[in-house]
């Protein structure tokens, strides 16, 4: 009997394993909680059999700036007056909330003892704002109960932190907690009700606010998340 047979068929299952480890398909378990420095579209993929945490990082352990992130001085808002209060959104410590709001300093890295802070705008804006702060900084711990940053939903909707004023109402007493790129919004009663992580895959409520005129907006609809996002 000829030898080459053998061989062909290992070599065609190298073929065969070589094509599936550099497809898009996981080849092996999928870690629940990844650390990512600057988040990408591509973050989270939809294949993955439960949703992601990813940790979004901007201060290095030298207390300095990550490289991947653009800085921007912003000459233009406000001194920020950051009294050491934890952000919601950070797993981390040293991340304030500061003042004022309307400069978005909701989720500011702040290295202690010095006189600036870094502020992010979204997860996924790899554009940093350097604002001057009031006082020097003081260390603070992480928040004891975070929420999510932002929220991704399975098709890939984006949807932030909800900073704005203006209507939140939604069906059913619930609220306008998280603004989607779609223009609609994630709903809840409160912040300790948004997700349901009873599954590997967690849920949200998708739905509109209340019209301006008094209309009342329709139940929303429950959909899969792809990513939660976290300040670390």
């Amino acid at each position: 009997m000829s030898s080459t047979g053998p061989l062909r068929n290992l070599t065609a299952l190298a073929l065969v394993l070589a094509a599936c480890t550099t497809g898009t398909v996981p080849v092996g378990p999928v870690p629940a909680t990844i650390t990512v420095p600057a988040p990408t579209a591509e973050t989270a993929s939809p294949l993955v059999p439960e949703t992601q945490t990813v940790k979004v990082r901007i201060i290095g352990d030298d207390q300095l700036a990550l490289p991947e992130w653009n800085i921007v001085s912003d000459t233009s808002a406000l001194p920020a007056q950051c009294q050491s209060f934890p952000s919601p959104y950070a797993i981390g410590p040293n991340i304030q909330y500061c003042s004022p709001h309307v400069d978005g300093a909701d989720v500011c890295w702040a290295p202690p003892g010095q006189h600036f802070i870094y502020c992010g705008n979204t997860p996924w804006d790899h554009t940093v704002r350097k604002i001057f702060a009031t006082d020097v900084v003081s260390a603070v711990p992480a928040s004891i109960d975070p929420q999510p940053w932002a929220i991704e939903l399975a098709d890939g909707t984006r949807c932030p932190a909800k900073f704005e004023n203006g209507n939140r109402q939604g069906a059913n007493g619930t609220l306008a907690l998280y603004t989607c790129d779609s223009g609609l919004n994630v709903m809840a009663k409160d912040n300790d009700h948004v997700i349901d992580t009873s599954n590997p895959i967690w849920t949200v409520i998708v739905g509109e606010v209340d019209g301006g005129t008094g209309s009342t907006a329709p139940p929303g609809k429950r959909v899969a998340v792809k990513a939660v996002y976290y300040a670390a």
